[in-house]
């Protein structure tokens, strides 16, 4: 091995080496979990924000109507799930904002409200304060009622209200050549502010996919995809925007976003900036990058003045196939996430559609490569949806064929490390970007009866892993139903040498099962028949056995590995071992095992 690649293990192992609540920047916290408890039938399109208290809601469309769920800031379910609408006919494509009162707004279409428009589709709302519970009852936000009034968007405004635009089949104002986008604003006490506003001024063709994201405190940005362009793209679809002051009254023009202008430039996404600013996402049929095998993921970002910061971007480095349905969350500190679904990527899911993701710092360069969210890899991953959460991580969330809702589509959920700097010293957190300081349970360090890794070089899909801890001192940490029960929260295995020169961390969600029943606090158990991961063992006798197989393993046997670094975390708490020393035997490109490890001396 090349010392560069040394070095980059070492800090590789660096970073692998925390419990979930000290992980590095981007790191996934805990495992994938499901978010929707009601699993027949189609529960999908997931949206996700951020509520004032560091937490979170999801809703989703489902078999029946509107759902939604809240969670703490530490990823742990606040409700119940629970049902948005109140007329239950044809409702679906939800989309919720989380507003400045603590509360949150859902928009969604409805083909039967209790307002007055019976023509088609239209566009319904349900205010939520801080606890959860209805602000009155389900209103009506279109006043425009013929035909259809369909695909809502919402985004919270400075002033503690809240701005809902749609795509309308026609128009009140001047757009009457077909589809229009609309718009309508609302004050803190869900009042609306002024009447419903036509939003483009191109009117030829269509307008479609419209989104809609403040700009700080002082106005808000609407895009959307148009058939044509007052600008320079005329070649089919270009993503065109507007903005608005706090007053609700344009800004400037309407503008096009891209400049990549051929052939389809569409379903855009936008996001915050600091400063005022914002940055818009869209699909691209080509590109001025990388990506000319089919859709790639382009991206633009702006100043608060309205003004192109550097030039269009592209964010997927896969470029087979098509990239598409990117979703965008500014992150409080700075910069951007951006996820979307894609037909690969460079981690384990190939099966159908992956869900990918990727970093960027506040002045839009790229932080690391694109790295896969899901962790439940068969069937199809889609349509993502991404929020900040607590001082700078956030979460993911989107619908999943097959995962642990077996029934049809589920609702999955992946929460992230933010941009935190941390310094540990036995298991207490400081961060640099707050004052506040958590004192968190140690996890346990464990020791180690025996490590087995085999490979055979000409044979990758044979390569094993069997461990075995037998430790009167291992606990269950806070136990069944609790933040570090897996079978809520899932997990995650870490198998690290920096002398073999391999670092991989292997997701453990959905698979969880009780040993014993629920509340007995007797252990739990993973198994998966696909994943490198095959079984992990974990009671309350002090017993840990996992086994593991095939290529995705990521072991190198080509120089002794010894030492190797054990990490297990489930849900919040974490295990550690070191195999090392001199009880092993090591064969080149062969087999690794280590035996009578000691416990290491702290595992924060």
């Amino acid at each position: 091995m090349h010392a560069k690649s040394r070095v980059l293990v070492v800090v590789l192992l660096a970073l692998v080496d925390r419990s979930p609540v000290d992980a590095a920047p981007g790191d996934p916290v805990g495992g994938e979990f499901q978010v929707n408890a009601y699993t027949t039938g189609y529960q999908g399109d997931p949206r996700v924000a951020a509520n004032a208290a560091g937490g979170f809601v999801v809703v989703w469309g489902g078999d029946p109507g509107i759902r939604a769920r809240r969670f703490d800031a530490a990823g742990v379910p606040a409700s119940d799930e629970f049902q948005v609408n109140t007329y239950t006919t044809g409702a679906g494509l939800p989309a919720v904002a989380g507003l400045l009162t603590g509360g949150f707004v859902v928009v969604w279409q409805s083909s039967v409200g209790g307002g007055s428009d019976t023509s088609g589709e239209a566009v319904e709302a349900q205010r939520f304060d801080a606890a959860g519970m209805p602000v009155d009852g389900e209103f009506q936000v279109n006043t425009y009622t013929t035909s259809h009034q369909a695909f809502p968007a919402v985004a919270a405004t400075g002033d503690g209200g809240f701005v809902v635009v749609w795509t309308s089949d026609g128009s009140g104002g001047t757009d009457a050549s077909d589809s229009s986008v609309q718009g309508q604003r609302f004050d803190a006490a869900g009042m609306p502010a002024g009447g419903e506003f036509q939003v483009n001024t191109y009117t030829t063709g269509r307008q479609l996919h419209v989104k809609v994201a403040p700009m700080g405190t002082s106005g808000f940005v609407v895009v959307w995809s148009s058939d044509g362009s007052s600008g320079t793209d005329t070649s089919f679809t270009s993503v065109q925007g507007q903005r608005f002051d706090a007053a609700g009254a344009p800004i400037d023009d309407e503008f096009q976003v891209n400049t990549y202008t051929t052939s389809f430039q569409e379903v855009p996404a936008a996001a915050a900036e600091a400063g005022g600013g914002f940055v818009v996402l869209w699909s691209s049929t080509g590109s001025g990058g990388t990506d000319n095998s089919g859709t790639s993921i382009q991206g633009q970002r702006f100043d608060a003045a309205g003004v192109p910061l550097g030039s269009e971007l592209q964010v997927n480095t896969y470029v087979a196939g098509g990239q598409e349905n990117a979703a965008v969350a500014s992150q409080p500190a700075g910069g951007f996430v951006v996820v979307w679904d894609s037909p690969g990527g460079g981690g384990t899911d190939t099966s159908d559609r992956a869900i990918q993701g990727r970093r960027f710092d506040a002045d839009g360069a790229p932080l690391g490569g694109e790295f896969q969210v899901n962790t439940f890899a068969t069937g199809r991953q889609a349509q993502p949806s991404v929020a900040p959460v607590g001082p700078g991580g956030f979460v993911v969330a989107w619908e999943g064929y097959g995962a642990a809702d077996a029934s049809f589509y589920g609702v999955q959920a992946q929460r992230f490390e933010g941009g935190i700097a941390t310094t540990t010293t036995l298991g207490t957190t400081t961060t640099t970007t707050s004052t506040t300081s958590t004192t968190l349970p140690p996890g346990d360090s464990l020791e180690g009866r025996k490590l087995q890794l085999t490979s055979k070089p000409a044979r990758p899909e044979k390569t094993k892993l069997v461990l075995l801890s037998t430790d009167a001192s291992l606990t269950l940490g806070r136990g069944n139903q609790s933040a570090d029960d897996p079978v809520l929260h899932g997990g995650a295995l870490t198998i690290a040498s920096a002398a073999g020169g391999f670092v991989g961390t292997h997701g453990l969600a959905n698979a969880w099962k009780y040993v014993g029943k629920v509340g007995q606090g007797r252990g739990y158990r993973w198994k998966s028949r696909s994943a490198p991961i095959r079984s992990v063992l974990i009671n309350k006798s002090g017993k840990l056995v996992i086994t593991g197989r095939g290529a995705g393993l990521g072991i190198d046997l080509d120089v002794d590995p010894n030492p190797v670094r054990i990490r297990l975390t489930i849900g919040a708490h974490t295990y550690c071992l070191d195999f090392g020393g001199d009880d092993r035997r090591f064969r080149a490109g062969r087999v690794y095992r280590a035996k009578r490890a000691a416990a290491p001396a702290a595992c924060p």
